[in-house]
């Protein structure tokens, strides 16, 4: 016993002396480059301001208040016990956790980890749930999907709503494999949905909130902004690679792609390459999220002691799904039609940009239909459910 210890105490430092070293030279190499590059280093951080206050904040911020006076209301509890036998079914959790779901797709990170956390803070016997329910629960919103790659990247609304539907089918495949390799010993019993949620927060508390989180969520994507950019300046004076165009572009997209998803899908706009690949890339970065979206995620969740270890798994299984159904809708004619209308990358100009906050608005609007719709449709079949058992007494 004491020997295994030791082992994993050796192993333990080993890692320890390693990481030092990595964030060491990470440092290092770093701070010379905005040493050396202060203009550069200052337009970064420029760039990254306007990509917070233009668009983060604008997509992020409502939610964040919306989604926690939603889960402090009665719909939440109506949205709960209507969706429970399908969360069991597919899933195995509680309908409270597909409201994750819902509230994460619709208005994408870190909705639904936040609003998993808030959940399992009522909740603390579904840990298990709720750690599966992370898995897939964390998607980009309908309007960055369709306009961050729909419009930016292809010039077709139609190719972001193919993305944002391959999007939320592989994260519903997704749930339902972590499903199988989390199990959870305990059984979901539809009579846990039927407590009364408290309206635990007044409006304030939840303004302060949002206010803190989004200022942690944009020091968190500028922080990324700015090393992805300076990594592109580090990777570009490298003559191996700078010297050989294929070999770059993808050390590009590959790092860009694993690091930040804005960046990994705005560098396809100005890439030559065929639209099947680009939905490829841009399908399976989505799916992966990003380092930077990793951090919100641990972030919104660093006080709920939930493990993020099915998190992860999911990601990389989504990467996968999303991937292979991109591939089988790409061999559909409809879907070829659609994504051969695309703009050519010569014609992703000025008015890009302009059709992109069309875009914002519409499937803004889009959002807003959706949460209206999903909470008709709980209201309705609550009444209807209460007229029947009405009749049945009588």
């Amino acid at each position: 016993m004491k020997k295994i210890n030791n082992i994993n105490n050796t192993d333990k430092k080993k890692y320890r002396v390693i990481n030092d070293i990595f964030i060491s030279a990470f440092v290092i190499i770093f701070m010379f480059y905005i040493i050396i590059y202060p203009e550069k280093s200052i337009n970064f951080v420029i760039k990254a301001l306007n990509l917070c206050y233009l668009i983060i904040i604008p997509a992020v911020f409502p939610f964040l208040i919306i989604s926690r006076m939603f889960l402090n209301s009665p719909i939440f509890v109506i949205t709960g016990k209507l969706l429970s036998k399908p969360a069991k079914f597919l899933f195995n959790i509680q309908g409270e956790y597909t409201n994750a779901f819902l509230l994460g797709s619709i208005a994408g990170f870190p909705i639904g980890a936040k609003s998993v956390g808030e959940i399992y803070a009522e909740k603390p016997h579904t840990k298990n749930q709720a750690e599966r329910t992370l898995a897939f629960c964390n998607n980009c919103s309908a309007p960055f999907v369709v306009a961050a790659a729909g419009i930016a990247v292809f010039g077709s609304a139609g190719i972001g709503f193919i993305l944002f539907f391959t999007q939320l089918v592989s994260a519903l495949v997704t749930g339902i494999i972590i499903r199988f390799l989390f199990k959870d010993t305990l059984s979901v019993s539809s009579s846990a949905n039927t407590t009364d949620k408290k309206n635990t927060s007044d409006l304030p508390s939840i303004i302060s909130d949002a206010v803190n989180g989004i200022l942690n969520i944009c020091g968190i994507i500028i922080f990324f902004y700015i090393i992805i950019n300076i990594l592109f300046e580090i990777i570009g004076a490298m003559p191996f690679i700078a010297d050989n165009p294929v070999l770059y572009n993808s050390v590009k997209i590959a790092a860009a792609g694993f690091l930040e998803i804005s960046s990994g899908i705005y560098i396809l706009t100005n890439m030559n390459l065929p639209v099947s690949q680009k939905l490829m890339i841009v399908s399976a970065v989505f799916a992966w999220s990003g380092i930077s979206v990793h951090y919100q995620i641990m972030y919104v969740l660093k006080n709920t002691g939930l493990s993020l270890k099915p998190y992860f798994t999911g990601k990389l299984i989504h990467v996968i799904i999303s991937s292979i159904l991109i591939k089988i809708l790409l061999s559909i004619n409809i879907t070829a039609q659609i994504y051969q209308t695309a703009y050519a990358p010569s014609m992703i100009t000025a008015n890009t940009y302009d059709n992109e906050i069309a875009a914002l608005i519409l499937t803004g609007i889009f959002s807003g239909g959706s949460i209206l719709i999903i909470v008709f449709a709980a209201l309705f079949f609550r009444i209807y459910e209460a007229g029947k058992k009405s009749k049945n007494t009588t």
